[in-house]
């Protein structure tokens, strides 16, 4: 499938859905494979009832204790509980609007539940937690969610996506980067980050990613520098600028003479110059911003010093104002 393809174009998405999707900034099928898990649950570890603590999200493998009980509360909601056991305690569960899934619940039957417990008098309770069959003790991809949106729809919506458009999707980094650096081919690396294998398998695949990021954004600022140099600028006249230099209180050094020269050249070319000038404290960039300045007034032209302060700006005022009035500037 295509992955520009609105989400409308997986069955069951329709206009209600579509919008809760969009409301996550998810609009294509692109933005669904690219909505990563917000964290995960590793189902394979879980907390004994009796270990459980208020307020810490946890995993727990018990045993439905007795019925399940359902009311329809005035709001119209629907409201199941019951209780699960793993032989060192009990733990109440509640179920908003999960007909579906309570009816899938046996008592007596073993599941996973995946949730927030807290303390409600001497007990501890789970409210709508993620039910999984035991069988699932894997590490469980937990999403960020929008109204209309439940986890099992989430993953459901993911799995749809991996399956129709992984098996075409192509590796745009050259074979060589992803063999020399040891980066996880892109098909795996999104299987990994929405189903990963071991906790390994997941680091290998957000590495890839990070990885992604970074070469994407380096390519882009390489690419607007680039369209950047072929801008054309005011071709600068060359003059001699040691009037200014020679009032100086000191001789500029071997560094700040190059970087000068260098700066000179691209005010000269007829490009426009991208230039950012690196030195400590101290180090002379204000001197070389002062050439430069005089330079342009030599050709007749206009310049503009920016500070951050307002403090900064007078005190370059008063610099600049010493160094070039002096000159007739």
């Amino acid at each position: 499938m295509d992955t520009d393809l609105d989400v409308t174009a997986l069955k069951g998405i329709g206009p209600k859905r579509a919008d809760a999707l969009r409301r996550l900034g998810i609009s294509t099928l692109d933005d669904v494979l690219n909505y990563f898990p917000r964290r995960y649950a590793d189902l394979s570890s879980p907390t004994r009832i009796c270990d459980l603590e208020d307020g810490v999200h946890a995993v727990v493998r018990a045993s439905v204790v007795g019925h399940i009980k359902t009311i329809r509360s005035k709001s119209g909601i629907y409201v199941s509980s019951f209780d699960v056991s793993d032989g060192s305690g009990e733990l109440a569960v509640v179920l908003f609007n999960q007909q579906f899934k309570v009816a899938e619940l046996q008592s007596g039957d073993e599941y996973l539940f995946v949730g927030r417990p807290v303390r409600a008098g001497f007990f501890m309770q789970m409210s709508g937690p993620d039910i999984e069959p035991v069988s699932r003790m894997a590490i469980l991809p937990v999403y960020a969610l929008a109204k209309n949106i439940p986890q099992n729809r989430m993953r459901n919506i993911v799995d749809v996506v991996i399956a129709a458009v992984l098996p075409s999707l192509t590796e745009f980094l050259p074979d060589s980067t992803v063999s020399r650096l040891g980066l996880m081919p892109l098909a795996e690396a999104y299987m990994q980050i929405h189903h990963p294998r071991d906790f390994e398998s997941l680091q290998m695949a957000s590495s890839r990613f990070a990885f992604e990021e970074l070469f994407l954004f380096s390519l882009g600022v390489l690419t607007v520098k680039s369209n950047r140099k072929k801008l054309s600028g005011i071709a600068l006249k060359r003059y001699d600028i040691s009037p200014l230099t020679a009032q100086l209180a000191f001789s500029l050094t071997a560094a700040q003479s190059r970087v000068l020269d260098e700066c000179m050249s691209d005010m000269t070319s007829g490009n426009a110059m991208l230039r950012i000038i690196q030195g400590d404290v101290g180090s002379g960039k204000t001197v070389v911003a002062a050439a430069l300045m005089y330079l342009t007034a030599l050709n007749g032209m206009q310049s503009c010093l920016m500070a951050p302060t307002e403090i900064l700006a007078l005190q370059h005022y008063e610099t600049f104002k010493s160094m070039l009035q002096p000159l007739g500037i």
